[in-house]
């Protein structure tokens, strides 16, 4: 897999998965993966000889896009959504909007949005500085005070509406109706 390592388009995949928050890049299988929070969105790689590019989309657009020869469910994955790209027939533009759909189809939730409202990345924000181990305390206290007013709000026990009947040492045992060939049920103890 020599020569796809050096291809512009890998290139230009690295400079896309940089600019997304905490993202990484880990060579899996032997050709390059991407991930966000240790969960892969995109790799690079080749199929038939030819340089490709993996992205996890909807189930929807994957059978959508597949129709199209450029595409094709990826190996071993495209039962999850999984597509390869042949990047020498698809403009990047293109390649790097279902890039950026599988990033959000991985990503957490709160990271999606974070990446959607254009804000930087949470790694990359400053602290501000309440935080430490003053807020930590403040915040084990006031979990503390959550706590004691959930243990005042007791609940009564459940009644259980199976009848019980005493058991040959003197336990009760719940007794369950029993269905009879002829559509007739008749009470009968569990064992």
């Amino acid at each position: 897999m020599k020569g796809p390592r050096k291809h512009p388009a890998l290139t230009r995949l690295r400079k896309l998965v940089k600019s997304l928050p905490e993202t990484q890049e880990l060579e899996t299988w032997d050709h390059p993966t991407f991930r966000v929070r240790e969960k892969i969105f995109a790799s690079f790689g080749e199929h038939e000889g030819r340089p490709i590019i993996g992205c996890k989309q909807t189930k929807p657009d994957q059978a959508a896009l597949v129709q199209d020869p450029r595409f094709f469910v990826a190996p071993y994955v495209g039962k999850h959504g999984w597509v390869g790209i042949y990047v020498d027939e698809v403009e990047w533009p293109f390649i790097a909007d279902h890039v950026e759909q599988s990033f959000c189809l991985i990503a957490p939730a709160k990271l999606v949005r974070t990446f959607q409202e254009g804000d930087a990345a949470p790694a990359t924000r400053k602290k501000s500085k309440t935080s430490g181990a003053g807020s930590r305390s403040k915040a084990r206290s006031s979990s503390t005070k959550t706590s004691s007013t959930r243990s005042q709000k007791v609940r009564a026990p459940r009644k259980s509406t199976t009848p019980r009947k005493s058991g040959p040492r003197g336990t009760a045992k719940a007794t369950q109706p029993a269905k009879r060939r002829g559509g007739k049920s008749k009470t009968r103890r569990s064992s």
